[in-house]
Parts: C-alpha cells; structure tokens; sequence
C-alpha cells in the first residue's frame, strides 16, 4: 500500500502490479472540510468510465455529488451536482446508486423520506 495517504476521507483506486497493491489515484474533496462526508457512497458505472462519490454533508449539510470520468487513462472531474431544490440540512448524498451505464443515478437526501431520481451526462 502506497505511503502519503491524503487526509480526510477520501475514496482511493487500488491496484494490482507485479504482486503488489498500490494506490493509484485518490479521490477526496478539495473544496470542503474533512468532516463533510465525503465518500459515505459511491458507485462506478459498469465500464468503469464514470465515478460518483456524495458529499452530504458539504454546502452547509445540504449535500452533493461528485462526477468523475475516465478518459485516455486518467481520472478526469467531470460535475459536483447539488439538488436544485434542496435547502439546508437535506443530506443530499446520503445513499446514491450510479446505473450500469453512468448517464442516470439515484440518489437519497437524508432528510426526505423519497429518493430524488437524477439524470447528467451524455
């Protein structure tokens, strides 16, 4: 395992090489403290390509999404996406699942008893 791990929480790509496990990216938040939640979900798409990591407890609690994209062998930030309608305290992020082909995810405000169905991206 790879030394200098980054502070806070974070969500790190793991892999394999010559029999040795090493850290190969870490995702983590840069525009919010450390005790925003980041990465207490997260879902891949099916072909890898796209990443989502919530946040709710960033913008106040009102909460957020990550977007992340693969492209040409580097993980690329692609969108954070907050609920339009959402105010403080929502959670937005407490629960979210990516579908297989990275276009829709749902995702659930801890302060709602509904999940809010979200559909980004080409």
């Amino acid at each position: 395992v790879s030394s200098g791990k980054p502070t806070g929480n974070y969500v790190a790509e793991i892999s394999l090489s010559s029999g040795t496990w090493s850290i190969t990216y870490s995702f983590k938040d840069i525009d919010a403290p450390t005790e925003n939640g980041f990465a207490k979900s997260f879902d891949i798409s099916s072909d890898g390509i796209v990443l989502a990591i919530s946040a709710p407890g960033n913008r106040n609690i009102r909460g957020m999404v990550h977007l992340y994209t693969y492209f040409e062998g580097a993980w690329n930030f692609y969108d954070a996406i907050v609920d339009p309608n959402g105010s403080v305290g929502d959670g937005f992020g407490s629960q979210l699942t990516l579908g297989a082909d990275g276009k829709h995810m749902q995702v659930l405000s801890e302060s709602f008893t509904n999940t809010q169905t979200l559909v980004y991206m080409d």
